[in-house]
């Protein structure tokens, strides 16, 4: 994942028939969604609406806003079908940039629930992907536009964009320049819309809670106690930037299980791709609380990287005892 070397060669590595037919298979989904009207596509609606000055469920960013105004001048049939190419796209783009298991990430019930509600999910692993690329291209100016993008969803997007800016291996003075876009971006947002950020704190108690996994809604600030072997046990920089990823997840106050395909850019393995689905099976059982058992990925995957990165201490401290 942090080898810049093979970033290029994993980009252009051609896809295989399987990975083909799942790319396929998940448009079709999508396109299904939207020709038969099964999708309810709420949050897509949402993105649109504001194109009309209706701003009582967004949550984001509002750089975005002129290209939700742009959208919103095609029929909608065509505004989501370029939607679902632009996620599907990223999602795909970004596996391969981080080195993610990328049937796993197009399998997973969070990339299918996504394009079912019309999530800016997609778009966002896209945008985080081209981030981490245009870093190790020294791509600066493009580096921040990307970081633009992802910073409208702070708390998905911008937490993995600034775990990322802090762990790339380049000068500090070329990461404080890829941070000029994204200030200029939130300066001028603010000039056309002064006081939006407040706005979006203020009405931020409508946004969906069935759906948030942090621990941080039961155990409040407790949660934060996590970051500290996190920080201090020694491991290897992927798996303690895997770790640093799920602890935010953790601990952040709000994060949707949908969300967690950002998670699936990464290399993660199968099991928490398969335990991405109890946020989907558990709700026939518990109702819509039974979204929360989501936070068992990040979990699982805090205790698995701290569990083996212990074991790898102790046998080396073991080996350094005097015989």
């Amino acid at each position: 994942m942090f080898e810049s070397e093979n970033i290029n060669q994993r980009i252009l590595r051609k896809f295989s028939i399987f990975e083909l037919s799942l790319i396929l298979f998940v448009l079709l989904l999508a396109i299904y969604f939207l020709l038969t009207k099964s999708g309810l596509f709420w949050d897509y609606k949402v993105y649109l609406a504001t194109a009309g000055g209706d701003f009582e469920n967004y949550f984001y960013g509002y750089w975005l806003l002129p290209l939700f105004k742009i959208l919103s001048f095609l029929p909608f049939e065509v505004n989501y079908s370029i939607w679902i190419l632009l996620s599907v796209i990223g999602v795909v783009f970004a596996v391969r940039v981080f080195n993610g298991n990328l049937p796993l990430a197009l399998i997973s019930y969070q990339m299918s629930f996504s394009l079912f509600w019309g999530q800016i999910s997609g778009i966002i692993c896209g945008f985080l992907g081209l981030f981490w690329w245009a870093l190790h291209q020294k791509k600066w100016w493009l580096a921040g536009f990307a970081l633009l993008i992802v910073a409208a969803k702070p708390h998905t997007g911008g937490m993995f964009a600034f775990l990322l800016w802090i762990f790339a291996e380049i000068k500090w003075k070329d990461k404080l320049r890829v941070l000029i876009i994204p200030i200029v971006g939130v300066i001028i947002s603010l000039v056309v819309y002064p006081g939006w950020i407040m706005d979006v704190i203020a009405r931020s108690g409508n946004a969906y809670a069935w759906g948030n996994i942090s621990l941080y809604q039961w155990i409040g600030p407790w949660a934060l106690l996590l970051f500290l072997p996190a920080l201090i046990v020694p491991m290897q920089k992927q798996h303690r930037f895997l770790l640093l990823a799920v602890t935010g997840i953790l601990t952040i106050p709000y994060f949707l299980q949908t969300d967690l395909i950002t998670l699936f850019l990464f290399p993660v393995g199968w099991i928490p791709v398969m335990l991405g689905y109890l946020p989907a099976i558990m709700p026939f059982f518990l109702g819509y609380e039974g979204q929360h058992t989501g936070f068992l990925v990040p979990f699982f995957i805090y205790i698995s990287i701290l569990t083996t990165q212990l074991i790898i201490l102790g046998k080396f401290v073991k080996s350094k005892k005097p015989t």
